[in-house]
């Protein structure tokens, strides 16, 4: 298994004549960063500091060739990237794929490579056309190569300090390198609409897709936390008790993967996923009295595909399935522990 890593063409560290020849394949000649007439005034001895350039030397370019360490992609060329084997010059002076220990742990000599750089990163924001600068980004071939790392392909991606978004990125392009079904969750304290204007915007365009690179298809949810005052047990409304009951239900669609809300009422709420017939219902009214339970009961009945019942009961929650008439595809669920404390804050 194998990662894409960044373009050869990513900019290095300082400019390197040697580093910048063209390469021919299948018929077509490539230039780094795409522009004949660019790479001729760099060859002239007009170029900056930094500019465009491959990351590999000719000799080992034609060594990854060889050995298929190179892709051809929408117009790009990409190196491989292994887990447990790199290419690198031999005792004898050649190139040659060094296989590493299958439980050796990652360490920084790792990811010295220009590729993980901060310099990476501030190029992959500037592609998304982001105002907002970061001092210390993190490139998605860094954090890619970590999440890979683990085996699980249907891992949860937490991430606390989500900045501009690196790790939802890295998640979904990972997923459609390997076939992988992780999901990834990004917190990030708003300051300055950083939330909502870059590590939101900056997902989002990844899975709408932009400039040369095809849409995702992703699902995207962005929601807004705040804090349940401690006088709320006082003070609360029954209004405030179903906003509260309402927004408790949009976390347990949330753990269930199905984050579109097609029906919201006073008693019960219904959610679907984006893609697939995978449905969550909540009922959240302490009244299972027919004319409001029977209700939610006939909605359910009516969904198609598998269907997540969450019922509020401060006991066993099996009691409810003989409404359902032993649907196969119904999982009867109760309301988590914490999500009870607080209906018992309220109504105490």
């Amino acid at each position: 298994m194998y990662n894409l890593k960044q373009p050869l063409d990513c900019n290095s560290i300082s400019y390197s004549a040697s580093l910048d020849y063209p390469i021919e394949h299948d018929g077509k000649v490539y230039y780094p960063g795409g522009d004949f007439e660019k790479f001729q005034e760099r060859k002239a001895g007009k170029h900056q500091k930094k500019d465009y350039a491959w990351r590999w030397s000719k000799e080992l370019y034609e060594f990854g060739l060889a050995n298929g360490w190179i892709v051809f992609k929408n117009g790009r060329i990409y190196t491989k990237g292994y887990l447990k084997a790199i290419v690198e010059k031999q005792s004898n002076g050649q190139y040659g794929i060094t296989y590493r220990d299958k439980n050796r742990k990652l360490s920084t000599i790792d990811f010295i490579d220009n590729s993980y750089s901060n310099d990476i990163a501030k190029k992959e924001l500037a592609a998304y056309k982001l105002e907002r600068k970061f001092d210390y980004p993190k490139p998605t071939s860094l954090i890619t190569s970590l999440i890979e790392s683990h085996k699980n392909k249907n891992a949860l991606c937490l991430d606390f300090f989500a900045g501009s978004g690196s790790t939802g990125e890295s998640v979904m392009r990972l997923n459609e390198l390997d076939n992988g079904k992780r999901h990834f969750i990004l917190v990030q304290v708003d300051d300055d609409g950083i939330c909502e204007y870059v590590t939101y915007a900056r997902n989002k365009r990844v899975i709408d897709g932009y400039s040369k690179h095809k849409p995702l298809g992703n699902s995207l949810k962005y929601y807004r936390t705040s804090f349940v005052g401690d006088n709320v047990s006082t003070q609360a409304t029954d209004n405030d008790k179903t906003v509260l009951a309402q927004k408790a239900g949009c976390l347990l669609a949330l753990a269930e993967n199905t984050l579109y809300e097609q029906k919201k009422t006073n008693n019960y709420q219904i959610f679907k996923d984006k893609d697939k017939d995978v449905w969550t219902a909540v009922y959240f009214k302490e009244d299972y009295r027919p004319q409001y339970f029977n209700e939610f009961v006939d909605v359910v009945k009516g969904l198609k595909g598998i269907k997540n019942v969450y019922i509020f009961s401060w006991g066993d929650v099996s009691s409810f399935e003989s409404y359902f008439d032993d649907d196969s595809h119904i999982n009867i669920k109760g309301i988590p522990q914490p999500i009870l404390d607080i209906y018992k804050s309220l109504n105490s």
